[in-house]
């Protein structure tokens, strides 16, 4: 990992340009701030006929406007698209947004009430109730006609024992289903088996298998203990075979210069949030005369607008928290004024460091009473023409202070990209949603100095009211967490994975 110097940009011109908007947003706008699924192609060799139902089913957030939804399928089949069985449907998903008002709605079709994994759509409603767009192109006509297997004759339990001998994760210890919160949504969560580092949710699908058809599964995530993949499984329900899987966390080679890291994508048309160009004023921060809840803290860090320590000098920020995204600060996580942590943890964020690469609960600078994250660095560098940079190494690794810029830089993200529309209600990260809807219980885990690797940087995100974890590497005398850069582009993959 380099950080990146004034003299060095030219050569990192590919890493600039892979950042997504929010770096854009973080550098440019507050440079002063204190689903779709490509369609397969499934084959109608050998369909497996049921009785199918027509029925909604609204497996997230009641929504008032599905009557929209329900009108606007009926007359895809009034104009031949879907046949009457193919309109069943299940809501995954749905907001209005704080910013424009427009309700997005998130849906799947289903057989019977269970949703079909590949057939991703979605409808959007101004704030008059009109439909203003739909994206619908993974709809799929004759459902029945395409369906190879509706049995399920393997518990989730016995899924994910398939998994475990199919990944050689060894034996599983003691696995149990538990019933918490989380046990949403028709998933199911056990225990972690000894085979994972969080509890492993399980969910009854069925899933449009590309070049094949539509099979029953088990859609199952397991976040391996000795490496930083965080696999999403689809597990045929009848064989226990897997089928495919993919990888929330997402790396970046940061050492390198990108260009073989896409980030580009292809989008449908898209609902505009201008409410911002219009209203200025409204992500205005809060007057914190008018709300005095937040217990002031102070964080010597690289701050906003400063890309790395070759950019500027540490200053010390003093209640840089915006009220609306953290009303209660950065160290709240019961809603009630006052603090319920004096270290680098609290309603956004939990950051350690994880040296021996355990993912367990780290070591964290104690900021005292007064909430003061002023620590000094054991090792620096100083070089002509740009400023003292800081360098690690395994004697002298500098890691309150590296701590201290992760929390910080994880806390202005959230703060910024709150007022613009990622809430709590579009799947933001906080342990405590403050009652403002969503699924809470998933505050970032930032990990840093991470003993899993090094000149290389991740973020794994899974589905909401999930903890994503954050691991930051070294590399040889750098330490990737003062390349603030590399931190908004990292959490930048949350938003993406969690918007999508």
């Amino acid at each position: 990992m380099k950080l990146i110097s004034p003299k060095s940009v030219q050569s990192h011109t590919p890493y600039l340009f892979c950042l997504t908007f929010l770096t854009v947003l973080l550098f440019t706008v507050f440079p002063s701030y204190g689903q779709q699924q490509a369609n397969p192609s499934p084959t109608t060799s050998s369909p497996q006929q049921i009785p199918i139902k027509s029925k909604a089913t609204t497996q997230a957030k009641p929504s008032q406007n599905t009557a929209t939804l329900r009108n606007y399928l009926n007359g895809l089949h009034l104009k031949g698209v879907l046949s009457e069985t193919d309109t069943d449907y299940v809501v995954t998903s749905e907001h209005v947004s704080s910013l424009s008002g427009v309700h997005h709605i998130y849906y799947r079709q289903a057989i019977n009430g269970i949703e079909i994994l590949g057939t991703e759509a979605s409808i959007h409603l101004a704030q008059n109730g009109k439909l203003a767009t739909t994206h619908d192109s993974n709809l799929i006509k004759n459902l029945a006609g395409v369906l190879k297997s509706s049995s399920t004759s393997l518990t989730a339990a016995q899924a994910i024992q398939s998994i475990a001998t199919q990944m050689n994760y060894g034996a599983i210890n003691s696995l149990q289903e538990i019933t918490d919160s989380k046990s949403t949504n028709g998933t199911r969560l056990f225990t972690n088996g000894g085979i994972s580092s969080t509890t492993i949710p399980a969910k009854q699908m069925y899933y449009l298998v590309p070049n094949d058809g539509i099979r029953s599964i088990w859609e199952i995530s397991i976040q391996e203990v000795n490496s930083s993949d965080w696999w999403n499984f689809r597990v045929d329900a009848t064989t226990g075979s897997i089928i495919d899987k993919y990888n929330f966390t997402v790396s970046c080679n940061i050492a390198g210069n990108h260009s073989d890291h896409e980030h580009a994508s292809s989008l449908p048309d898209e609902i505009c949030e201008d409410a911002l160009a219009n209203n200025p004023a409204s992500i205005a921060p809060v007057n914190r005369d008018a709300n005095e809840e937040a217990l002031a803290g102070s964080y010597l860090v690289y701050a906003l607008p400063l890309e790395s320590p070759y950019f500027g000098t540490r200053t010390n920020e003093v209640d840089p928290e915006d009220l609306r995204a953290s009303p209660f600060g950065w160290h709240d996580t019961n809603g009630a004024p006052g603090a319920e942590s004096t270290l680098t943890r609290g309603n956004n964020t939990i950051t350690v460091d994880d040296i021996d690469n355990n993912n367990n609960d780290g070591s964290s600078p104690d900021g005292g009473a007064g909430l003061s994250f002023n620590h000094a660095f054991d090792q620096t560098q100083t070089q002509a023409g740009i400023p003292t940079i800081p360098r690690y190494s395994a004697a002298n690794p500098s890691l309150d202070a590296s701590i201290t810029n992760t929390f910080y830089w994880t806390n202005i993200i959230h703060d910024i990209t709150y007022q613009y529309g990622f809430d709590e209600v579009s799947g933001n990260f906080q342990q405590n949603n403050y009652g403002n809807g969503g699924f809470q219980g998933d505050p970032v885990l930032g990990d840093v100095q991470d003993g899993s690797g090094t000149c290389n940087a991740n973020f794994g995100t899974p589905q909401d009211g999930f903890a994503p974890r954050m691991q930051m590497f070294t590399c040889n005398n750098n330490d990737g967490s003062y390349d603030n850069l590399v931190i908004v582009h990292e959490y930048a993959h949350g938003i993406s994975t969690r918007l999508t």
